[in-house]
Order: C-alpha cells, then structure tokens, then sequence
C-alpha cells in the first residue's frame, strides 16, 4: 500500500498528487468507476487479468481469512461467485466492461501469466 497505492482506499491525508513520480496506482474498480482523467488517453493503464480458476480460489481465501463473506465450502462460495453475490463485480462483466471501452483509455491488456513471463533487468525470467 505504501508503494502503490488503490483508488478505491484512499484516505482525507492522502494526496494523489503529491505521489512522487512516476505516479503508480493499482485498483480493481470497474471502468465506469476509475477517475474520470484516465480517459484522457495520457494515462497508461495495464490491465492485468487472470483465469477466472485462480480468481476463485484466491478470493475463496481472501473470503475466509479478511472478510465476513465467508462460506462453509469451497462449492458453495463458488457458486456465489459465479451467481454475481461476492463483493466486486462478476468477473466476467469487469474484463467485458474494460474490453468494451478501451478505446477511451490507453490500456494495454495482459494476463497475470504473460506479466509473469517478463523478463527482468538482469534478463532472467522472474
């Protein structure tokens, strides 16, 4: 949080701005919900997504360690999760939504395995 901070935590002493550069920000809010600026184009955005498995089973965890929507089994958290009844938007819905309006934003799209796969400074894959 320190490093990169969300959109959607910010707090009354914090001041986006005032970030040093470069300005880096994580956020897994919807496209209509991000700051009206990053339409602009000048903004660089990557949006990393990942199989909707991996999702599951990260938020079912997340779910059972943070918040209070935690369920008994895996297979009925599964099918709030596919039945759009977790916190967030269906999965499904916020990549189509971001797909869909990409033409308003400079975004680059990339799964969490191709980010992955990137290879460092010292040239060894991390």
């Amino acid at each position: 949080m320190d490093r990169v901070l969300f959109f959607e935590y910010k707090t009354p002493e914090m001041d986006f701005g005032e970030r040093p550069s470069p300005h880096l920000f994580s956020t897994h809010l919807p496209y209509y919900l991000v700051p009206s600026g990053l339409k602009n184009k000048k903004a660089k955005i990557i949006y990393v997504y990942r199989n909707p498995k991996d999702v599951l089973c990260s938020y079912f965890h997340f779910a059972k360690n943070v918040t209070s929507q935690f369920t008994d089994t895996f297979e009925e958290f599964m099918k709030q999760f596919l039945g759009e009844r977790v916190m967030g938007s269906l999965w499904f819905d916020h990549i189509k939504g971001w797909y869909e309006h990409r033409s308003f934003f400079n975004v680059q799209f990339m799964t969490y395995e191709e980010m992955k796969k990137v290879p460092s400074e010292t040239g060894k894959i991390t």
